[in-house]
């Protein structure tokens, strides 16, 4: 397990390359990536919630996003884009706030 300092900057590169895509979308890859990679390192500690949290919140978005931009056509494809990318920075902002504070996320499998 890494020391608490190390724990804290994977962290905050974790959130930041998800907070980045909302910009640069596919920084989103990467911070996927990058939980995985890390999950190990943390399973069984407060700080595996947030990697589960984040892995989840990527492959939630991907299917809301590839469910949405067809839907599209029919305009409620925008509606639901809207409400996938609030959702998406809810998460982040949550999770991100959670992880300063130290704190496990309650529920990180769940939605909210």
């Amino acid at each position: 397990m890494a020391d608490t300092d190390q724990q804290t900057t994977n962290g905050h590169i974790a959130y930041g390359l998800y907070a980045a895509s909302l910009i640069i979308g596919f920084t989103a890859i990467a911070g996927v990536i990058f939980c995985y990679i890390k999950r190990t390192d943390y399973s069984g500690d407060l700080w595996g919630s947030h990697m589960t949290w984040l892995i989840r919140t990527f492959w939630i978005s991907l299917i809301i996003f590839l469910v949405s931009v067809p839907l599209t056509v029919i305009l409620i494809g925008f509606l639901s884009l809207l409400i996938g990318g609030i959702w998406f920075i809810y998460r982040i902002i949550k999770g991100w706030i959670f992880w300063n504070d130290k704190k496990p996320l309650p529920a990180p499998e769940g939605l909210f």
